[in-house]
């Protein structure tokens, strides 16, 4: 049996459940979820670092992936340079190519995921930039990379982005 407000009915002798003051408890204002980042919330407005935040969060992320998979793709070089070293000793050009393209890979890729980390935290920092050319210059996916570039710097040039960085 329902009380009124909707609380179910007390026990004989046990005290009467309090609603909160407030109102109930949303999930999505607790966790920081689009209720509290829309500035609803318990933040008020919301702050103009977190409207960035959510601008470039999407394609930050994006530029994350395919940065790490630059990563990834360095590594895989540097494992064909040792098969190369272990079952064709003779072929020096491919072992030169293949550490070449190892030693380019792995410290631009890393450096273009922190600058894709600074981007998807909504900073204004050049590092955006170099993940945004590396993602864009890197054929990683087979150029999968262009079109999330583009939409980075269609975020990045964004007059509302830029207002709020």
């Amino acid at each position: 049996v329902a009380a009124a407000g909707g609380w179910p009915a007390a026990s004989p002798g046990a005290a009467a459940p309090r609603p909160m003051a407030g109102g109930p408890i949303v999930p999505g204002i607790i966790a920081g979820g689009p209720i509290a980042s829309s500035g609803t919330g318990l933040g008020g407005a919301g702050s103009a670092s977190l409207q960035a935040q959510m601008l470039a969060e999407k394609p930050g992320t994006a530029l994350m992936v395919i940065s790490g998979l630059g990563v990834f793709q360095g590594l895989a070089w540097f494992l064909n340079a040792l098969s190369v070293l272990l079952f064709y000793r003779e072929e020096t050009g491919a072992l030169l190519v293949s550490v070449i393209f190892a030693l380019l890979l792995v410290p631009a890729g890393a450096v273009a995921g922190y600058g894709a980390w600074r981007y998807r935290k909504g900073e204004k920092h050049p590092l955006g930039w170099v993940a945004i050319g590396y993602v864009a210059l890197v054929p990683v996916c087979c150029l999968g990379g262009v079109p999330v570039a583009a939409w980075a710097v269609k975020t990045w040039m964004d007059p509302v982005f830029k207002r709020l960085r």
